[in-house]
C-alpha cells in the first residue's frame, strides 16, 4: 500500500501445497503361466508431498534521482517422501530467510542499477524419486530423496540505457549457488552405469551480461542477449579434490517482421559454449528457428508454420570421464520438425505485437 507519493509498501502470505504420486507398474511375460504378470523389479511408487508457508514484506522508496527497494521472505517448508514400495519415509523440513535489495539512480539518459538477491531452488518429485527408469537398460537414471535445495546468491550491477527505437543494458555479476545440482554417473558393473542427482558443495560464475533490442517502427523487432561469464565448481563433497573452472558464453537472438498487416515472420538463434560437470563436460550447441504467422478474417484467426532446428546443428553431447571409463554421449533429433496449427480467438480481440514470439520445439 502507498504510504506517501514516494514510499509503498507490501506485505503478504504466499503458500503452495504440493502433492505427487508416482506410481509404475511394470509385467514380463511368464512362459510358464503364459501370461503377463507383475515385475516386482521394476514396479515403484513414490509419494512426495511439500507444503510451504511464507511470509514476504517489501519496502520501496525513491528521492528525486535515486530509489530503493528492500525486502525479505520467510520460508517454513515441510516436505516428505514416502518410498511407498519399501515402507520408507524421507522428511526434510527447514527454515530459510530470503532478502533483496535493488538501489537505482536516474542519470539523463538511463538508470545504474545494484541489486543483490538471495533465490532458492528446490527439485521436483522426479529428481527425488530413488527408483530408476529402464527405457535404456544400460544406462540408467534415478533421483534422489536427500537432494536439498539449492541457494543462490546473486549480485548485479548495470546501467540501463534507452530511447524510442533502442535499448541497451550492459550488466556485471557475480552469483554463488550454495548445494548446487548436479547429475553424476556411477558404474553399477562392467556395463550398467546410474546417472543420479547430488548437490554440489558451491558453484561460482562472475560475468558480463549484454542485452540490446531495436525496433523500426511496427514493422521490425530485434532481440540480441549474450553472456560471458567464468564459472568454477567445488565438488568436494562428491569425492573429487580440485576445483574445475571454464570461460563459457550463451548467445540468443530474435527478429520479427511485419511482411504485410496480417503477417508476420521471426527468425531466433540460440547458441551455448561448453560448460562444467564434476565428471566432465557438456559440448556446446546451436540452433536455428524460423516461422510465420498469417491472421485471417479480420485478425480472428492464425494460421502459423513453424520449422525448428533448421540446419539439423542442435545436439546434447556429454562427455564423462571417470577412472577407467571415458564415454561421450550423443542425443539429437531423427529429423527436423515442421509446425501448422490454426488458432481461433473467441471475444474481444487481442492486439497482436510485432515483437510477438512464435513458439519453436527445442526439445530432444
Amino acid at each position: 500500500n502507498p504510504l506517501s507519493e514516494d514510499a509503498q509498501l507490501e506485505a503478504g502470505y504466499d503458500g503452495t501445497f504440493n502433492q505427487v504420486d508416482l506410481d509404475f507398474y511394470g509385467e514380463y511375460y511368464d512362459t510358464i503361466q503364459n501370461a503377463f504378470v507383475k515385475d516386482v523389479a521394476r514396479s515403484n511408487r513414490f509419494k512426495y508431498n511439500e507444503v510451504i508457508h511464507a511470509i514476504y514484506g517489501t519496502y520501496q522508496h525513491s528521492y528525486e534521482k535515486f530509489g530503493y527497494s528492500a525486502g525479505l521472505r520467510l520460508e517454513q517448508a515441510f516436505i516428505n517422501g514416502n518410498l511407498v514400495t519399501k515402507d520408507s519415509a524421507i522428511n526434510n523440513d527447514y527454515f530459510k530467510f530470503y532478502p533483496t535489495l535493488h538501489l537505482s539512480y536516474k542519470l539523463k539518459n538511463g538508470e545504474l542499477q545494484l541489486n543483490y538477491s538471495k533465490r532458492v531452488n528446490r527439485p521436483d518429485g522426479d529428481e527425488l524419486n530413488p527408483f530408476p527408469e529402464f527405457q535404456d537398460p544400460l544406462n540408467l537414471r534415478a533421483g534422489n530423496p536427500k537432494l536439498l535445495p539449492e541457494i543462490i546468491h546473486s549480485v548485479e550491477f548495470g546501467y540501463k540505457w534507452q530511447n524510442d527505437r533502442f535499448s541497451f543494458v550492459p550488466s556485471l555479476y557475480y552469483r554463488y549457488k550454495k548445494s548446487g545440482f548436479t547429475s553424476v554417473t556411477i558404474p553399477l558393473n562392467d556395463s550398467v552405469l546410474l546417472t543420479t542427482e547430488q548437490n554440489l558443495s558451491n558453484e561460482q560464475s562472475a560475468g558480463l551480461e549484454l542485452i540490446f533490442s531495436a525496433k523500426a517502427g511496427k514493422f521490425f523487432s530485434s532481440n540480441l542477449s549474450s553472456n560471458l561469464f567464468y564459472n568454477k565448481i567445488d565438488a568436494s563433497e562428491l569425492g573429487y579434490t580440485n576445483n574445475k573452472t571454464i570461460v563459457s558464453m550463451s548467445t540468443s537472438f530474435n527478429s520479427s517482421f511485419t511482411i504485410t498487416k496480417t503477417t508476420m515472420a521471426q527468425l531466433s538463434c540460440n547458441y551455448r559454449s561448453a560448460r562444467l560437470t564434476p565428471q566432465g563436460k557438456s559440448y556446446g550447441s546451436f540452433v536455428l528457428n524460423t516461422g510465420i504467422r498469417q491472421d485471417l478474417f479480420k485478425k480472428k484467426v492464425s494460421l502459423t508454420l513453424t520449422a525448428s532446428d533448421l540446419f539439423k546443428t542442435q545436439r546434447q553431447k556429454t562427455e564423462l570421464n571417470l577412472p577407467g571409463l571415458k564415454q561421450v554421449s550423443v542425443g539429437r533429433r531423427d529429423a527436423r520438425i515442421i509446425y501448422l496449427g490454426l488458432s481461433y480467438r473467441f471475444g474481444k480481440m487481442i492486439k497482436k505485437t510485432p515483437d510477438e514470439k512464435l513458439q519453436f520445439d527445442d526439445s530432444l
